[in-house]
C-alpha cells in the first residue's frame, strides 16, 4: 500500500481579517498578488547619509557606516532571554571537552561588537524573533489545554527576518566573550568569512546552500523545553566558523552562512527554509506561516505535540 500523503495546510479565507492580528482584511494587509501571505522585510541599513566611519569594535565596520558610540550588545536578544531562557548552555566550543557545555547567564552574553548605529538598525530582527518564538511557545501551551474548538489557528512570521536574526546571533557568538574569564569563546578559530554575513544582511546574497534549517520531519512529535542551547557550526579540519546551531523551546534550528565548510546538503532530518510549521494536539492545530520571497517552494512540516523530555540534540554532519 502506498504511504498516506502528509496532511495539507487548511485553506485560509483571505477575505477574513489578516492572521497578523491587525483586523484588516488579509487581501489588504499581508496577502501578496501571488496569493501568499508575506511580511515585508524592512531595510536594515542605518538611516540617513553614510557616515564614512568604521568603528574598530563593530563587526559591520566594513560598511563604513558606523557611529562613534559602541553598544554593549546582547548577542542573544535580551527580549528572547527574558522570555524563554531559564538556563543557557553553549556547546561545541574549541576549549570544551566532547559533551561538555558552558553554562552562562543573560548578563554575560554581552560584547562590544556593534556600534550603536548598526545595533539600532538591526533591532527589527530582535522584535520579529520575539514575536515568532512567543507564538510558538503559546501555541504549544494551547495544545495542552482541553477545548471543544477544532478551528485551526494561524500565525504569520517573516522567515527571512528569523533567518537574519539567527545570522546576527551567529556573529555575536563569534565575537563574544565569556564573563567568567573574559576570554573570547571562539578564540581558536582559524578562519571565518564575515563578508558573507555582511552581504546576507544588507544585500540578501547567500551561498547556494546557506540559510536557515529546521530539524523536523512530517509526523515527528515535539516536546517543549525551557532551556536555550547554542553551538557554533565548525569545519573539523580547519575549525572554520560557518554558522550556529540553536535549540529554543525544544525546537532545533541551524543557520549556515558559509556553505564551503560543511558536507553537501541535504542533511538528514533538516528542512531548509520551511514555509509552514504545523503543530497539532488535542484535535487542534496551530499553523506558523513563515514568509519567503516569491518563488520559494512551499515546504510544510507537520508535527504532533507531546509532553516529556526533548529528543537528543542532532547536528549537521561535518
Amino acid at each position: 500500500m502506498a504511504p498516506k500523503p502528509p496532511p495539507k495546510s487548511p485553506r485560509f479565507d483571505v477575505t477574513r481579517p489578516c492572521i497578523c492580528g491587525s483586523g484588516t482584511p488579509a487581501l489588504e494587509c499581508h496577502v501578496d498578488p501571488d496569493g501568499r501571505f508575506r511580511k515585508v522585510v524592512p531595510s536594515l541599513e542605518p538611516p540617513g547619509p553614510t557616515t564614512g566611519y568604521a568603528h574598530q569594535k563593530c563587526y559591520l565596520r566594513g560598511t563604513q557606516n558606523c557611529s562613534v558610540e559602541i553598544s554593549r550588545e546582547h548577542y542573544m536578544s535580551k527580549a528572547i532571554l527574558g522570555e524563554f531562557g531559564k538556563k543557557l548552555r553553549v556547546e561545541g566550543l574549541p576549549f570544551l571537552s566532547p559533551g561538555e557545555a558552558l553554562e552562562t547567564s543573560a548578563a554575560s552574553l554581552t560584547a562590544t561588537i556593534l556600534c550603536r548605529r548598526h545595533n539600532e538598525a538591526l533591532s527589527p530582527l530582535d522584535q520579529e524573533a520575539k514575536i515568532f518564538f512567543t507564538q510558538l511557545r503559546d501555541g504549544g501551551h494551547d495544545l495542552d489545554r482541553k477545548s471543544l474548538s477544532r478551528k485551526p489557528t494561524f500565525h504569520l512570521a517573516s522567515g527571512q527576518m528569523i533567518e537574519l536574526w539567527m545570522l546576527k546571533v551567529a556573529c555575536g557568538l563569534f565575537h563574544s566573550v565569556g564573563a567568567a574569564n573574559d576570554r573570547q569563546l571562539l578564540r581558536t578559530i582559524s578562519d571565518v568569512d564575515l563578508g558573507k554575513a555582511t552581504r546576507a544582511l544588507f544585500e540578501n546574497r547567500w551561498d547556494d546552500r546557506a540559510g536557515m534549517y529546521f530539524m523536523g520531519d512530517t509526523g515527528q512529535s515535539f516536546v517543549m523545553s525551557p532551556d536555550i542551547m547554542l553551538a557554533p557550526l565548525l569545519e573539523d579540519r580547519t575549525n572554520r566558523f560557518c554558522g550556529v546551531q540553536m535549540s529554543l523551546l525544544g525546537y532545533m534550528f541551524s543557520l549556515l552562512f558559509d556553505d564551503q565548510a560543511l558536507s553537501a546538503w541535504p542533511w538528514p532530518g533538516y528542512i531548509r527554509r520551511p514555509s509552514e510549521l504545523v503543530l497539532s494536539g488535542n484535535r487542534r492545530s496551530h499553523h506558523f506561516l513563515m514568509s519567503w520571497p516569491a518563488g520559494y517552494p512551499d515546504i510544510i512540516v507537520n508535527m504532533h505535540r507531546r509532553k516529556g523530555r526533548p529528543p537528543p540534540d542532532a547536528r549537521p554532519p561535518r
